[in-house]
This record gives C-alpha cells, sequence and structure tokens, in this order.
C-alpha cells in the first residue's frame, strides 16, 4: 500500500467531523512512537499552539532556523493542495517515496492501524525528523493541545501560543479562557513560554530565535513566508487572486485588514463557502464593503453548507469562467474551497 492508500483507511476527522475519542488516541499514538524508539524525543521540540495564524508561525520559525544553518524538520495542518506540504525538512515538501516509506514502517506496527488519519501523520512526521538527523522540529498543533496528537514529546524546548479564538468549542470550552487552557496543557517540564502579543506572528518568531541562538542575525527580507492557502497570490481565470483559508469572523476581520493594505482603494469580489459550524453570516459582514461583490460557490464536500442555506446568505454560483473587471478576486470562508478552486493551474477551473 501506498501512504495515499494507508491514510485514506483511516478515520479522518477533518473531512468527516466525527469526533474522535482524544484522549484514547494521545495513548496510542505514544505507545506506537516508543514502538518507534520515540521519535519525537530525538530532538528539541518547538511546539506551536493556538487558533490562528499558527502555521504562518511555523514558517517563520523554520526558516529564520533554517537561514541559521540548522536542520529543521516542520509540521504543518491542514494541508491546500498536496498531503506533502504537511511535512517538510528545510521548508521542503517530503516527497512521495519518502513518506511512501515511513507510512509502511509505520502501519507494521498493528496499532498504528487503529489511529486516525492526524495521528498517523504526526507519527509519520516525528519517524521522519528523527531520520533525517533534525536539530529542530517546529510542530503546529492540530487542535486544542492538551489530547492533541502532537503532545506527545518528553519536554518541548519551547512552547509557542499564537492568538486565540472561540473555536471548537464543543471539544475546547466554550470561553476563551479554557480554550487557553487546553492549548496551554502543552508546557511542562523546563519549556519555555511565548505568547502572541501587539508585535504579532513575527514578533513571536523573533522571540523564539533570539532564545534558540542570542547572538545570530536573521536577514528577514531573504526570508520566504509563502504558504500554500495563507494570502496566497495566485492568477486565476487571467486575473491576480488572493487565496486565504480565513474560515472564522476574527480571520475574515484580519484579511480584510490585509487586502486594504496591498490593495488600496480597490474593490473586492468575494468567492466564498463554508462549513456547516462556521458563522457564514458573520464572515462576510467582515469582509464586505457596499461596494464589493460576493460570490457563494457550493462547495463539494461533506460538512459544508448545502446550496439551499447559501441561496440565504446572497448571490450562488455554480460555476466561473470569468471574473468580473474592477475587482480583486479574493477566495475564502473555507479551506476546502481554496483546495477545490486552486487545486488546479491557472485558468483551469470553470
Amino acid at each position: 500500500m501506498n501512504y495515499q492508500e494507508i491514510l485514506q483507511s483511516l478515520p479522518n476527522y477533518e473531512k468527516t467531523g466525527i469526533v474522535p475519542d482524544f484522549s484514547a488516541g494521545l495513548e496510542r499514538v505514544k505507545r506506537v512512537l516508543a514502538r518507534l524508539g520515540d521519535p519525537q524525543d530525538k530532538c528539541p521540540l518547538i511546539h506551536v499552539v493556538g487558533s490562528k495564524g499558527k502555521g504562518s508561525t511555523v514558517r517563520l520559525i523554520e526558516q529564520g532556523l533554517v537561514q541559521m544553518g540548522y536542520k529543521v524538520g516542520s509540521y504543518y495542518s491542514p494541508h491546500i493542495y498536496r498531503l506533502n506540504e504537511r511535512i517538510r525538512l528545510n521548508g521542503m515538501e517530503i516527497s512521495d517515496s519518502e513518506l511512501d516509506s515511513v507510512a509502511a514502517r509505520v502501519y507494521e506496527i498493528a496499532e498504528a492501524r487503529e489511529m486516525s488519519f492526524f495521528e498517523f501523520l504526526t507519527v509519520c512526521a516525528f519517524s521522519y525528523f528523527a531520520d533525517s538527523g533534525c536539530d529542530y522540529a517546529v510542530v503546529e498543533a492540530g487542535m486544542g493541545g492538551r489530547l492533541d496528537a502532537t503532545n506527545c514529546a518528553r519536554e518541548p524546548k519551547c512552547v509557542v501560543l499564537t492568538r486565540v479564538e472561540l473555536e471548537h468549542t464543543e471539544i475546547l470550552g466554550d470561553t476563551i479562557e479554557k480554550i487557553e487552557v487546553e492549548k496551554l496543557a502543552v508546557l511542562r517540564g523546563g519549556a519555555k513560554l511565548f505568547r502572541y502579543g501587539k508585535d504579532g506572528n513575527l514578533g513571536l518568531a523573533k522571540d523564539v530565535l533570539e532564545f534558540v541562538c542570542p547572538s545570530c542575525e536573521i536577514d528577514w527580507a531573504k526570508v520566504d513566508v509563502a504558504l500554500p492557502g495563507r494570502f496566497e497570490k495566485r492568477v486565476w481565470l487571467g486575473r491576480e487572486a488572493i487565496f486565504d483559508m480565513a474560515h472564522t469572523v476574527e480571520s475574515a476581520k484580519y484579511l480584510r485588514r490585509r487586502l486594504e493594505e496591498e490593495f488600496f482603494g480597490k474593490k473586492f469580489l468575494f468567492v466564498m463557502s463554508f462549513l456547516k459550524d462556521k458563522n457564514a453570516l458573520g464572515i462576510i459582514e467582515a469582509l464586505k464593503k457596499e461596494e464589493d461583490l460576493v460570490w457563494l460557490y457550493p462547495l463539494q464536500h461533506e460538512r459544508a453548507i448545502g446550496r439551499e442555506e447559501l441561496e440565504k446568505l446572497g448571490k450562488v454560483v455554480d460555476k466561473i469562467e470569468k471574473l468580473p473587471e474592477g475587482f480583486v478576486p479574493v477566495v475564502c470562508g473555507s479551506g476546502y474551497l481554496v483546495m477545490e478552486l486552486g487545486v488546479f493551474l491557472p485558468g483551469e477551473k470553470n
């Protein structure tokens, strides 16, 4: 079996929304890792938790460490176009053959076949980093922290808390305070804590890198921060468009501010869709101004809002062949929409 066949055989919360037993899952992850020699403890772990900006923060820290001369493994979630985006060595995606190899080795362990998609992939990431002789692993938590599959190292070197929002409240708690407690449960031993502040994700990354190597200097002009689906600029149907996985009200507000900075005085066409558990109207209101357009695109995903609900929110389009003049296209509202519309080569989607 190749890695695609293995992963497709495992239960996947991201796809179905069916909540697994996270506590049992984490213990299972630890047992499988022990069978593999505890690869999660082979190099210092920088554990990034929070609600928004985790991926960007991982990328900034990863690229800074690479510039310092370290060999760096990094783990992201979710992916947008290719699953390989999640596991990287010095910023480069794991190859299909490498992922086939590590997945096959993990799958040989009987209990690994009982893991979820995310648990299995997390074990693969730690195993790959250990095999590669990484100096550091920079790891993005999936959901929460306390029971997340990434919370398996004996003691992180540091924990990085990005901006916290109300999210997954049925699992993590119904207040910011409860959610933060869940996320900071990864903090233990002598791990150093870095919190999100006024300087944002870049400030967090700079603080972490100074902690790792106080004498090292980073040329931030040379740091590649581009990631799929994070204010990603692409040519789509002959036009420059923004693809961004903003899917909460707060992330939509942040996207609006950034759009106005990058495209001052421009009007926007928002192509959007949403999962059922998201505040669709709130996201639209956070993004749209009177002069803008909103097109709602029926998303082919079992957790997505259906066409009937979309029609209550605005204009629904089933096919996009041409974009209106005078508007900057912005695809957002769901990472799955970014994936569906962006996975094709420029101009192919119609």
